[in-house]
């Protein structure tokens, strides 16, 4: 079954090859690291926002999302503004997410199966400390995928694009995780309150007769692999569609992708557990206390 998504990166990748994301400053986006980094400032915008004033409604925090996420397109750039928007709102509702998320996880033996078998290596090995992140908290969690970001960039004789879409999905995995650990361990962090804060109808969970905020249970490997999966998926659509593409093009189609995933993660209730293993690979084959390379 094709990923909704593919349609999404399809656009971004036929009609949106030149446009570059825009830095701080004068520049563009187009290295791995910046998809992480500017991950971390659209949630850095997103707590000032609702320090402020919280959403009413579970659209509502998905309109900030693409407020603030088409903010780094170039000035009036269209195609880039209206890509943000599209990307956003597939997880407009939650029968659409909970469809995404199925239709994500079926994706991960695809983009895995059209990987470079180095950078599949260290991409299984990501997978397995994101499904370990709860028990290793997030310093650790930053230094094992640290570790494995070194490994990719030293990588020879590797496809490159694969191997830079690898240095893509470390860089949101260690953002994600220093993210959202703080935001749930935290109590001074804005968005710490607004954990679960819709239910599974999308609605405020204060507002309804569903479970107590407080008697929420968030595993933060979810929240973390949401975002992970997410910006992988995209950037190897982009890479596997066989149009035209550039570097900045993955920047833009994989912050595009992980951005909605992570807010519909830590603030949504939707209980889908992911698989952290398959017939492959298992958090046993990976030993971490092992040079990685």
């Amino acid at each position: 079954m094709k990923l909704y998504l593919s349609a999404v990166v399809a656009i971004l990748a036929v009609s949106n090859t030149e446009a570059k994301l825009k830095k701080h400053g004068n520049g563009y986006m187009e290295t791995p690291e910046d998809v992480g980094a500017f991950h971390t400032d659209a949630f850095q915008k997103l707590s000032d926002l609702y320090k402020l004033k919280k959403p009413e409604s579970y659209l509502d925090m998905i309109v900030d999302v693409a407020d603030i996420t088409s903010s780094y397109c170039p000035n009036n750039d269209r195609s880039c503004i209206s890509n943000v928007y599209k990307q956003s709102f597939l997880y407009s509702s939650p029968n659409q997410i909970h469809r995404r998320r199925h239709l994500l996880s079926e994706n991960d033996t695809k983009y895995l199966e059209q990987c470079d078998e180095d950078v599949k290596s260290s991409v299984r090995k990501i997978h397995a400390i994101i499904g370990m992140a709860n028990e290793l908290g997030p310093d650790e969690v930053r230094s094992r995928i640290s570790d494995i970001q070194s490994e990719l960039k030293n990588m020879k004789d590797v496809d490159d694009a694969h191997r830079f879409v690898g240095l893509i999905g470390a860089s949101v995995a260690i953002e994600s995780s220093d993210l959202w650990f703080d935001a749930l361990n935290n109590e001074d962090h804005p968005l710490h309150d607004m954990r679960g804060y819709f239910d599974s109808n999308g609605e405020r969970r204060l507002e309804s007769n569903s479970r107590k905020l407080e008697d929420l249970s968030l595993q933060i490997n979810n929240v973390i692999m949401a975002d992970f999966r997410a910006a992988m998926a995209a950037g190897f659509d982009v890479v596997t569609s066989g149009a035209v593409f550039d570097y900045p093009t993955i920047v833009t189609a994989s912050l595009f992708a992980a951005i909605p995933a992570s807010a519909q993660g830590f603030f949504g209730d939707f209980e889908d557990d992911y698989d952290y293993e398959d017939d492959s690979s298992s958090t046993d084959d990976y030993d971490y206390k092992a040079p990685l390379f």
